[in-house]
């Protein structure tokens, strides 16, 4: 699982597989990724650390990176494009809107915390206080991903 904080508290979760194809289907409308920022060496507010490591930018493991607010806003609006080129109704789309809200001017922490299939549980009652949180599950993306391919061909 991938849980996505931004600045506000609010909180998207996802499958890995589901985060993993969003990105593909992001990339494949537009998006070109910038970069995350790498996750601090310790979770210490009051002394941070500088990061002492290389950091490859990646967004596809869950580590405590940031995406910056320019990126999770152009991220949104390729999903975006790609909810408006699949024009089809559902709740998992409405799901998908209600993500590219979340993306829009926000930069996210994708959060190591909660990656394991161990702390979904934790998860869910650590981050109840969120204001808004919502998970989607892993047809929402491919179900975008096979209309796509399917109004392509």
């Amino acid at each position: 699982m991938v849980v996505l904080f931004n600045r506000f508290g609010e909180s998207f979760s996802f499958s890995t597989h589901t985060w993993t194809k969003l990105l593909a289907i992001a990339r494949r409308y537009g998006w070109t990724p910038s970069g995350t920022i790498a996750p601090p060496k310790a979770w210490d507010l009051d002394h941070p650390e500088p990061v002492s490591f290389t950091w490859d930018g990646n967004y596809s493991r869950p580590a405590g990176q940031t995406v910056r607010p320019q990126d999770a806003h152009s991220l949104g609006q390729a999903i975006e494009r790609a909810l408006a080129a699949n024009p089809q109704r559902g709740t998992k789309k409405d799901r998908l809107r209600a993500f590219t809200i979340f993306c829009r001017d926000r930069g996210f922490i994708l959060s190591k915390f909660f990656s394991t299939g161990e702390n979904v549980e934790a998860a869910r009652s650590h981050a109840q206080p969120c204001a808004m949180q919502t998970e989607v599950h892993m047809d929402a993306g491919e179900e975008l991903d096979r209309t796509s391919e399917t109004q392509r061909h």
